[in-house]
């Protein structure tokens, strides 16, 4: 594929079994090596293989459908002695698939040898609709930006040393609803950087350790705790991770200070695309004010190196 270079593919990792058809280890073995394909082998980074073309793109199906156990979910299976995905499986990741390929594909074809492609996969909590599905972000109009696109992320990338250095931001960049972000990064940055995310009201999440830019594409997934700095991320009730909804302030920290801003907005009937619109529906009102209550409950704030 690599010698095709006016051609682009997708690889997709494998689908997970039933807990009939597998044993405990077996499942975190397979979730184990499609991480690897995912966080390494696509990222450029081991040892043996190197660097990764760029015309190729990994899509990580075995997450999309597997659990915690590295099983596939029983929503997502035929019968439970039956490993074939469902209609519901294939009603959840086929969008994601399209999204992702089609994200993945036009960045290619912008590729320009001067720059790198870094490929990030993020939920946030506000946006979550279930089933590794983002809405998108509503002003009081109707929806703020084009077909597929949740809403704008701003991606960082930080000294491995010192991480209160910033080497490089991309802002405004386009999240997907598949949770996707593509940003071009100048193909000077070579070395190891922690990549850092950002939401117009979510909390700054950060990668768990400094990711290599040694290869021309990057791919990063927030997808676990253990991707994530300080295993800051917020389970959800279909057995995915997002990061958490609330920082309205942007000062790293989900507290009262967040809250009186919403509640000013709410008593006004404040609409529209807003900073102060965690759930992100056009409408300030109660729903923003339980997601900033419930994770100030919880004193959440922001893990950086």
């Amino acid at each position: 594929m690599a010698m095709h270079p006016d051609n682009f593919f997708a690889i997709w990792t494998n689908a997970p079994l039933v807990e009939s058809e597998t044993n405990v280890s077996s499942a975190l073995l397979s979730k184990e090596f499609c991480n690897w394909v995912k966080d390494t082998l696509a990222s450029g980074l081991d040892p043996e293989i190197g660097e990764f073309p760029i015309n190729i793109y990994i899509f990580d199906f075995f997450s999309k459908v597997a659990g915690e156990n590295g099983m596939l979910m029983s929503q997502y299976a035929i019968s439970n002695s039956d490993s074939h995905p469902n209609s519901l499986a294939t009603e959840v990741v086929a969008p994601q698939f399209v999204n992702e390929i089609f994200d993945a594909a036009i960045a290619y074809e912008q590729y320009d040898p001067s720059t790198k492609l870094l490929s990030v996969n993020v939920l946030i909590e506000g946006l979550y609709t279930g089933n590794g599905t983002l809405k998108r972000a509503l002003d009081e109009t109707g929806f703020q930006f084009e077909t597929g696109i949740a809403d704008l992320v701003t991606i960082e990338l930080h000294n491995a040393s010192d991480y209160s250095t910033i080497e490089y931001v991309a802002n405004s960049v386009e999240l997907s609803v598949s949770g996707n972000a593509l940003a071009v990064i100048p193909s000077t940055f070579n070395g190891t950087y922690y990549i850092t995310v950002k939401h117009r009201n979510s909390l700054e999440t950060t990668s768990a350790i400094p990711v290599s830019f040694s290869g021309q594409a990057i791919y990063y997934s927030f997808d676990l705790p253990v991707d994530v700095y300080g295993g800051n991320l917020l389970p959800t009730s279909d057995g995915r991770f997002v990061i958490f909804s609330g920082d309205v302030n942007q000062d790293g920290l989900i507290d009262t200070a967040d809250f009186s801003p919403i509640d000013n907005d709410a008593s006004n009937f404040a609409t529209g695309y807003l900073q102060t619109d965690v759930t992100c529906d056009g409408i300030i009102d109660t729903g923003d004010m339980t997601i900033v209550n419930n994770n100030a409950g919880s004193f959440i704030s922001a893990e950086t190196p």
